[in-house]
């Protein structure tokens, strides 16, 4: 995963806020890579979320193909703040005051395990995980442990999310992966 300066995190961070502010305003304006610093240019997938002013969940989509990561954060700003299929669209009048919070992942490594409880104890890290199988997918980024400790809801809250019941564990074309996180927040 990429290393970011203080400057660095502050720049994605407002690539983040002007994509959804001009999207709002009807521009269209990714930024130039060409004056970025390289960091910034890094295939990278990212997530952006967005809180409402009491820290509930107004939006959360990312990036699953790797992209420049200024143009990966300006993607999934735009996706959380106006495609997510949970909430409306996020309005000019709301945009003050949300809170930007985005999430840089790492490469999605197999995760291997003989049985359920065998997977229950490989999570003691409390990785974030993508479940693949040839009807659904689905991934829970590192951050959803805060909200859902028990490593044996987390598992069944990713595959609710896949839009299947616990025993796609035990299905043999089930793959999953884990992933870590670096975590940039609006201050």
């Amino acid at each position: 995963m990429v290393t970011l300066t203080e400057k660095e995190k502050g720049a994605l961070i407002s690539i983040a806020r002007n994509a959804i502010r001009d999207t709002l305003e009807g521009k269209r304006l990714p930024p130039s890579l060409e004056n970025l610093p390289e960091a910034l240019k890094v295939p990278a997938r990212t997530f952006v979320t967005i809180n409402n002013r009491e820290g509930s969940l107004r939006g959360c989509m990312g990036t699953m193909t790797p992209l420049p990561l200024a143009l990966s954060v300006y993607e999934s700003a735009i996706n959380a703040a106006f495609h997510d299929p949970r909430f409306p669209p996020l309005t000019l009048p709301e945009l003050d005051s949300v809170k930007l919070h985005i999430s840089i992942l790492s490469d999605f490594l197999p995760l291997e395990y003989s049985s359920f409880e065998d997977l229950i104890e490989k999570l003691r890290a409390k990785p974030g995980l993508l479940l693949q199988h040839p009807l659904g997918k689905a991934l829970l980024l590192p951050s959803v442990w805060k909200k859902i400790p028990d490593p044996y809801q987390f598992l069944i809250a990713l595959a609710n999310k896949a839009g299947f019941g616990p025993d796609i564990y035990e299905d043999p074309r089930t793959k999953l992966f884990y992933l870590t996180t670096q975590e940039l927040s609006e201050k």
